[in-house]
């Protein structure tokens, strides 16, 4: 959503070394108009993701396949926090209890309190009613790759659009999308639905999502699409935690 490097020798010796491996930038935007789109930059290597948000460089996050978990880095605060895939299913649980309360309190309620209890689930996360589908719609070119554009429905209704593309012809090595689906997996223990992180063949979907729209009562929500990719060399610090910073425990505690 951690182990701090303790030697400048160490962290020079870091900075030194390097991988080679792919840049993403990735512009995200709310679709009310009322802020121009963000980019993100994704560095991919390895077992290893780091995702610079740009609204905000002091906070970021990396992922490391080879000790299992998700850093979250906050520079401001001098703090960073550890996720494995035991505290993911564990925030699963507790979210699922919450859940559960809610739903045996929607029982009897009017129409108009069953309907706020149903927005407070939806910002858990939880996807009730009918499983989304996902259908094909046609091929597109998006930018320089070739895609193929999908929507999905629940109960009949829009709620988004993808467009897929081949991760080959992004120029992504079978290392680094065994990366990207592992890190999909880890974030899976907790959210069910990533398939506008990761294409899953199970949804119906088969590639690397290279746009994605988002859907509410009809009218586009937000949405994120691709805009560079690069092969690069890639420093083994961007995926070290910082000297001098202290962990926060999960929770804020």
């Amino acid at each position: 959503m951690h182990s701090s490097l303790t030697s400048a020798l160490g962290v020079l010796a870091l900075a030194c070394a390097g991988h080679a491996g792919i840049l993403f930038t990735q512009s995200m935007q709310d679709m009310d108009g009322a802020l121009p789109a963000s980019p993100n930059i994704i560095h991919v290597a390895q077992e290893k993701v780091r995702i610079d948000p740009a609204d905000n460089p002091q906070a970021y996050m990396i992922y490391r396949g080879d000790k299992g978990v998700l850093w979250a880095v906050d520079l401001k605060q001098h703090t960073y926090t550890e996720t494995t895939g035991e505290d993911f299913e564990a925030m699963a649980a507790k979210r699922d209890a919450a859940v559960e309360k809610i739903k045996a309190q929607m029982v009897g309620m009017p129409d108009d309190q069953k309907q706020m209890m149903q927005a407070m689930l939806a910002k858990l996360g939880v996807e009730e009613g009918p499983k989304t589908e996902y259908k094909k719609v046609g091929a597109a070119e998006l930018g320089a790759w070739p895609a193929e554009k999908y929507a999905g429905t629940r109960a009949g209704i829009k709620i988004s659009e993808i467009w897929l593309a081949a991760p080959a012809a992004i120029g992504l090595k079978d290392a680094e999308i065994r990366t990207l689906k592992d890190m999909a997996l880890l974030f899976g223990k907790f959210a069910k639905n990533l398939s506008g992180l990761v294409g899953s063949k199970e949804d119906g979907l088969d590639g690397l999502p290279v746009k994605t729209v988002v859907f509410r009562d009809g009218r586009a929500l937000w949405q994120s699409e691709l805009k560079d990719v690069k092969q690069e060399e890639l420093s083994a610090a961007l995926f070290e935690l910082p000297a001098g910073l202290t962990q926060k425990k999960l929770g804020g505690g």
